[in-house]
């Protein structure tokens, strides 16, 4: 973890800090998930998209039931 962060760090010139701030926590996350996409395979990453969506779907069912029962 220590590695990406310090990665991060350079690509976006944030200056090093012995604490993470929540702004920056926020920004590490987004910055991670782009750089998952950009290194992933392809297929890899459309399998994990569709996985990702079907479950959406699947957690929005449950709350459209939960709402018209009640």
């Amino acid at each position: 973890m220590a590695e990406m962060l310090e990665m991060f760090r350079e690509d976006t010139h944030t200056p090093r800090r012995k604490k993470v701030a929540l702004r920056e926590s926020k920004e590490f996350t987004y910055w991670l998930f782009k750089y998952r996409v950009k290194k992933a395979d392809p297929a890899r990453l459309a399998s994990d998209t569709k996985r990702g969506l079907d479950q959406l779907q699947k957690m929005r069912g449950a709350q459209s039931a939960r709402r018209s029962r009640s």
